[in-house]
């Protein structure tokens, strides 16, 4: 019986410690936050109206869908929220918007549908090391 209760504490504390989470804090106020989720939100809505558009060689779609997300949303962002961010951060926020750029020219160019869910699948990676590295909480406001 202890023998079975110290297994299962130990499994316990191995538990919670193979589901720590060490991403980096980014503190945002709840504004900055929900500006900055709906950025996010607006990519993956874009992506995947990019691979449907693509897969239906519909270029003036995947034109469209990419241009949202490219270079006008960098200029929209507030530098008071820019200046918040990481540096790490800071770099794969522009990459991220120049590729959705690309992907834009590339399908009012040549439209290459290859060449597009290649630059997709690229861009997917800048997304997935973003929330693989870091993790947005609220600062408490002081009174």
């Amino acid at each position: 019986m202890k023998r079975n209760l110290l297994l299962m504490l130990m499994g316990l504390i191995f538990s919670a410690n193979s589901y720590a989470d060490n991403r980096t804090i980014v503190w945002l106020s709840a504004e900055q936050k929900a500006m900055f989720l709906q950025e996010m939100r607006d990519f993956m809505s874009a992506s995947q109206q990019i691979l449907e558009a693509s897969l239906a060689d519909n270029m003036d779609q995947v034109e469209k869908s990419a241009r949202e997300v490219g270079i006008k949303m960098i200029k929209n962002t507030p530098l008071s929220l820019k200046k918040q961010l990481p540096p790490g951060m800071m770099k794969l926020g522009p990459e991220t918007h120049r590729g959705f750029e690309s992907i834009a020219d590339e399908a009012s160019s040549l439209g290459d549908k290859e060449v597009i869910l290649n630059r997709l699948a690229a861009l997917q990676k800048n997304c997935v090391a973003c929330h693989k590295a870091y993790q947005i909480k609220v600062k408490a406001l002081k009174l």
